[in-house]
């Protein structure tokens, strides 16, 4: 699903940035979103604006100038459309480290790699 965003954060340099975007992909938890964002690095804390509903999220990982996210607030949904399963539907897992997550709900297309926080 595609949606603009605005991602804002700091840069591996300590320097303030603020880029539009757009979403290739949205999930209860997470998104893949496309820009000038190749410069950021997994494991990054950024700001994502989408229609004017803000939350922080975590960079799960890069790929040249995408990047898959995973949103920080827990049960904060910013994307305003609605997805093909609610959030209390999405059976809670573990990562390689034993933490619990969520497992992504895909909207549409794929999202490569899991997304874990």
């Amino acid at each position: 699903m595609e949606l603009c965003v605005r991602v804002w954060g700091m840069d591996n340099k300590g320097k303030l940035f603020s880029i539009q975007a757009v979403t290739r992909d949205i999930t209860a938890v997470g998104a893949c979103v496309e820009g000038d964002l190749g410069f950021l690095q997994r494991g990054a804390v950024i700001g994502v604006e989408c229609n004017r509903r803000r939350a922080r999220f975590r960079v799960a990982w890069v790929s040249e100038n995408r990047i898959g996210i995973r949103c920080l607030e827990i049960g904060r949904y910013i994307w305003g459309l609605p997805l093909r399963r609610r959030m209390e539907d999405i059976p809670p897992s573990r990562d390689e480290r034993g933490v619990m997550s969520l497992e992504p709900v895909r909207s549409s297309g794929h999202i490569p790699g899991r997304i874990v926080g």
